[in-house]
C-alpha cells in the first residue's frame, strides 16, 4: 500500500506507474491523479469530464463505435481528439479513427472526397 501525494487515497502499488528513480520504485502519485493531471494540462478536461464523455459515447468511438481503444502498451485510453485550432475537444476516438483523422490533416472536405471515392468503387 501506498498514499497517493495527490488525492491522498492509500491505494495498492499497482495502482501507481513504477519509476526507477524513486526510493521504493514507485512514482509519488496515483495512475489516475497523472492522467487527471496530464488531461487538463493538454487538453483542458478532468478526468472525470473524460470519463463522462466516454459515456456519453457509449463506451464506445465518436466515430465508428468501436467498444476497444485499439491502441497499444503505450497508448491506454481512448484518444482525445481536438481542433488542433481552437484546442476543443471534439470526442474520444479508437486508435484507428484517431490515425485517419490525422491522414486526412483533419479536413472535412478531404474526408468528403475520400468517402465519395470509396462510395463511387474507384
Amino acid at each position: 500500500m501506498k498514499t497517493c501525494a495527490s488525492c491522498k487515497l492509500a491505494l495498492d502499488l499497482d495502482d501507481f506507474t513504477t519509476d526507477n528513480q524513486k526510493p521504493d520504485g514507485h512514482r509519488y502519485t496515483c495512475r489516475r491523479c497523472d492522467a487527471d493531471r496530464k488531461l487538463q494540462i493538454k487538453y483542458g478536461i478532468t478526468l472525470d469530464e473524460y470519463e463522462a464523455r466516454l459515456v456519453s459515447q457509449n463506451y464506445g468511438c465518436a466515430i465508428c463505435g468501436v467498444s476497444e481503444h485499439g491502441g497499444t502498451k503505450y497508448m491506454t485510453r481512448w484518444a482525445v481528439d481536438h481542433d488542433h485550432v481552437t484546442g476543443r475537444v471534439r470526442g474520444l476516438l479508437c486508435h484507428s479513427c484517431n490515425l485517419g483523422l490525422g491522414k486526412f490533416k483533419d479536413s472535412a472536405q478531404v474526408l468528403r472526397r475520400a468517402a465519395e471515392y470509396v462510395e463511387e468503387g474507384i
